[in-house]
């Protein structure tokens, strides 16, 4: 029978998730450098460990959904305006993209990402576009995007 040794996944691997406490072979354990670094023996110390950063990790959690719904008050249903220039020929120069937007969200003093703007493609064409703003897996906010044209 092999030797088997108990841990506690840091990270996820596989089918194992954070904080995950189980078995593996002793020669897995042994033979694998990287797996070390991702995983703790179970020992006191380290369940006290892994329940203070899971903590800490709540903790985080609920201070940046904090954070998300001042994010979400401040700048759902808000108007941008944007201009455009405009040939002779009625051709539209430039587009707004996504970090002319992320600029103006930054003057009111938040700073989002681009991968946060759902299923965005620069704007070039006048008038009004909404672009949904995805705060947190639960909270999205939506915006107004008015293009105006000038020659």
């Amino acid at each position: 029978m092999s030797k088997r040794v108990k841990v506690i996944f840091t990270e996820e691997i596989g089918s194992f998730k954070k904080w995950d406490i189980k078995e593996i072979p002793f020669g897995f354990f042994r033979n694998h450098p990287s797996i070390k670094e991702k995983v703790w023996l179970y020992n006191k110390e380290n369940c006290q460990a892994m329940e203070k950063v899971k903590e800490q990790e709540k903790a985080a959690v609920l201070l940046k959904e904090a954070e998300n719904k001042k994010i979400h008050q401040a700048i759902n249903n808000q108007q941008f305006f944007f201009t455009l220039k405009k040939g002779e020929n009625n051709q539209i120069f430039g587009s707004v993209r996504a970090e002319d937007i992320l600029t103006e969200i930054k003057k009111l003093g938040f700073q989002l990402e681009k991968k946060q703007l759902l299923d965005f493609s620069p704007l070039n064409s006048s008038g009004d576009s909404l672009v949904k703003i995805r705060l947190s897996e639960n909270l999205l906010a939506q915006i107004k995007i008015t293009i105006t044209v000038k020659k």
